[in-house]
């Protein structure tokens, strides 16, 4: 066993003790590197990324090609990383079998957050729901660019017909991280409603996520008073 077999062990040695903990940024994909780079200290190579990225985010989120640009970065190491948020989604998705009770805003962003964490377009998602709020029938209706997206409303009403569905809410995110509405947000959020209304389904809120920032439109009274929705 070599000096960088030692170093590595206890890596991860470190890491079955207390997880990453106390790590730094480099730390960790220190660890990370051991896995696709044999025999040699990886802790430069660490730095490196660092270095050259700006931070374990930007080092996650760079293109494979740039990543494989940094000495000793092969094609296996950059796959490695960009995995990473993918396991992610899968991981947190997978906890969610369960169909979900969606009473509150709270449990809108818990249960949508796995969807929409690292997301870099923007997507909009309409969760399908009984008349006591769990749900039906989650679709993702559409996908686009990083400040903006489309909705095809005929397909959407023709889904909610189909699934029975009393109630809708519709969860876009905001790659951008501002959690205003736009004027498109807006006029989507009012064609979908009045579609809805003479259905008698109820368009329960709109909520928009952009980082740890929620905005929702029922909150915030855009959409029309439950108690004037004839039923």
């Amino acid at each position: 066993m070599g000096i960088h077999d030692g170093h590595r062990k206890n890596l991860r040695n470190s890491f079955l003790s207390v997880g990453l903990e106390g790590k730094t940024e480099h730390q960790v994909l220190e660890l990370l590197l051991t896995y696709s780079i044999p025999r040699i200290d990886v802790n430069p190579i660490a730095h490196d990324l660092i270095n050259t990225f700006g931070s374990l985010a930007e080092v996650i989120d760079a293109d494979v090609e740039d990543l494989m640009k940094v000495k000793y970065i092969s094609e296996n190491s950059a796959v490695l990383i960009k995995m990473i948020p993918q396991i992610a989604k899968m991981y947190e998705k997978g906890k969610l079998e369960k169909k979900p009770l969606l009473k509150t805003v709270s449990d809108v962003r818990n249960y949508m957050r796995p969807f929409l964490r690292y997301e870099k377009n923007e997507m909009l998602h309409a969760l399908l729901l009984d008349p006591h709020l769990n749900l039906i029938k989650h679709i993702k209706l559409s996908e686009g660019s990083a400040f903006s997206t489309n909705v095809d409303t005929r397909s959407l009403i023709k889904d909610v017909l189909m699934y029975s569905a009393k109630q809708l809410l519709l969860v876009h995110n905001h790659p951008s991280g501002a959690v205003d509405p736009s004027v498109e947000d807006i006029r989507t959020t009012d064609t979908i409603e009045s579609l809805l209304m003479p259905l008698g389904i109820i368009l329960t809120d709109h909520i928009i996520l952009a980082g740890e920032k929620t905005y929702s439109f029922r909150s915030n009274g855009h959409l029309i008073p439950l108690e004037n929705i004839k039923r």
